[in-house]
């Protein structure tokens, strides 16, 4: 019988040093290697019937759990679990929103008290103005809102460049906007990438903080600019095993049909830069302001948004046998990775069924590239 602690396990997260507590509540732990309480579970139990939910924020990592194979479940083991889950899940975005609450009534008082600043060790060493940031002692506040316009959490960065967001804060979908939206708009990751750029075309520039941050934030932004013409200025991780910059930033070009570049820089460039301020600092304000605005004129850099997936029978056969929460799952990893060639983790039966239809999927997606260079070219004779 599977346990809450080897299925935390198995998601890179250390379970706590006591024995777990079944009791509908929010537990929060530390991870190894964590200075804070950034992991969670909430358990139920009946008997020898375990089941609940667990995650890392710092991991971004949130799993349902049961014991016990839920496909052997009758009618009313089934309605009694998912009215578990659900409960569970009402606990759990109750508790995230008092905890953003709090931060951002504790975030507001702090940039309330800080002060305005001009010059900082930080801003020294990449080469940027500040952008109507503070100070709170040796720290240099940025600020972060929602698309209303709330602040609702602070980065703070140290002069030697350590950044940390405010505990409880949240950071999905919030941003902070150097200049003012006309008809375009440029995402990027850190704030000095942003000022870079924003000092350079003196276009609205969209700081998302993490290549994670991109695509939430484009979705909201797009949304309320709908007119608006979308460049993602990624990060370029090139020397990292996982180039998760240039990863986020095509998806995320791919999802709100924006355009997207990198800095381009020479190849016997040393400290592996990555980024527009990295080009900034190496040439100067005038090549990134190149590279900029090519990208937003050349319209071959636009990426069109696919608006369609087949979904073939056997998927639905394949599918249709299984738990609603695994036909859920493998429906949402299948739009995902139709739509915006994103794979989404999975695990068990639902992998099992990805790995399957993929093949599929893929060849769907050939033939619409196809059709998008003008179809086949026409067999010799």
């Amino acid at each position: 019988m599977a346990s809450m602690t080897n299925a935390m396990m198995e998601c890179g997260i250390t379970p706590p040093p006591t024995p777990l507590v079944y009791d509908g509540k929010i537990q929060r732990f530390k991870n190894e290697g964590d200075t804070k309480a950034n992991s969670w579970y909430i358990g139920f139990q009946d008997g020898d019937f375990e089941s609940g939910a667990f995650g890392c924020w710092k991991l971004d990592v949130h799993e349902d759990y049961c014991n016990q194979d839920k496909s052997s479940f009758t009618a009313e083991e089934k309605k009694a679990y998912a009215i578990k889950q659900s409960e569970m899940r009402q606990l759990h975005e109750v508790d995230k929103r008092a905890k953003h609450q709090q931060t951002e009534t504790s975030v507001n008082e702090r940039w309330t008290q800080a002060n305005l600043v001009d010059s900082h060790q930080y801003l020294a060493d990449k080469g940027v103005r500040s952008y109507d940031l503070r100070v709170d002692g040796s720290a240099l506040l940025v600020p972060l809102f929602n698309i209303d316009g709330e602040m609702v959490n602070i980065q703070s960065i140290t002069p030697t460049g350590d950044k940390y967001f405010s505990k409880g804060g949240r950071k999905k979908g919030c941003f902070y906007l150097l200049g003012d939206v006309t008809d375009t708009i440029i995402f990027c990751e850190g704030y000095s990438t942003g000022a870079s750029i924003y000092e350079a075309t003196k276009i609205a520039v969209a700081i998302c903080f993490d290549a994670g941050n991109l695509l939430p934030v484009a979705l909201e932004l797009s949304t309320k600019h709908p007119n608006a013409k979308l460049l993602v200025a990624g990060d370029d991780d090139r020397h990292n095993e996982v180039n998760t910059g240039r990863i986020k930033a095509c998806e995320t070009a791919t999802h709100v049909g924006g355009s997207v570049v990198f800095p381009v820089f020479d190849e016997q460039e040393k400290d592996n830069p990555t980024d527009f301020n990295d080009l900034h600092q190496l040439k100067d304000l005038q090549e990134v302001k190149k590279q900029i605005y090519i990208a937003i004129h050349d319209d071959k850099r636009r990426v069109k948004r696919k608006d369609t997936v087949l979904i073939y029978e056997s998927f639905y056969l394949a599918m249709k046998e299984c738990e609603d929460d695994i036909q859920l799952k493998v429906f949402h990893a299948v739009m995902e990775y139709g739509l915006y060639n994103k794979n989404t983790q999975l695990t068990g039966i639902a992998k099992s069924l990805f790995v399957i239809m993929k093949p599929l999927i893929d060849k769907t997606v050939e033939k619409y590239n196809n059709a998008k260079k003008g179809g086949r070219k026409p067999k010799k004779d």
